[in-house]
This record gives C-alpha cells, sequence and structure tokens, in this order.
C-alpha cells in the first residue's frame, strides 16, 4: 500500500531560498550597516514578519509599520519586500 500524503507544509524563505532581510536593505541602506540593523530590530523585526506569514494582509502590516514609524518610510517601508 502506497501512502499518499494529506499535508503539504510550504516555506520558501530560509527553507529552500536563503531568506535575509538584509540582502535588499544593504542595497536601500547603501553601506550604513548601523543603520540597517537598528531598523531591522526596531522596526521591521522578525516578529513583525512572522504575523504576514501567519496572513496577515501585506497592506495592512506596511500601513501598521507606516503609521508607528513615519520618519522611516522613506528610509525603508516603502521598499519592504511584497508578496
Amino acid at each position: 500500500m502506497v501512502m499518499q500524503p494529506d499535508t503539504v507544509v510550504f516555506d520558501i524563505g530560509g527553507v529552500l531560498l536563503d531568506w535575509d532581510p538584509r540582502h535588499m536593505y544593504r542595497k536601500i541602506f547603501d553601506g550604513r550597516d548601523a543603520d540597517m540593523e537598528w531598523f531591522l530590530a526596531n522596526v521591521c523585526t522578525s516578529e513583525w514578519n512572522i504575523l504576514q506569514d501567519a496572513g496577515r494582509p501585506w497592506d495592512e502590516a506596511t500601513d501598521l509599520l507606516i503609521a508607528a514609524h513615519p520618519s522611516h518610510e522613506a528610509a525603508g517601508l516603502k521598499w519592504l519586500p511584497g508578496p
């Protein structure tokens, strides 16, 4: 008897591809690594990103960040990678 899978778990970032937001943000922050690290630790955090993985709409997520951190919109929020 051949078993047929009944569940598929699909995760690209960090599983099939080398996902690290620093790859993109290094270009945006143009060599200002300390600013980039602060941004990733305090604005565009892993915890925030996990909620998108859980299904939060992308527009809602970016709107929340821009409302909470309006001074950072030009520094990177408008460049957040979307789905």
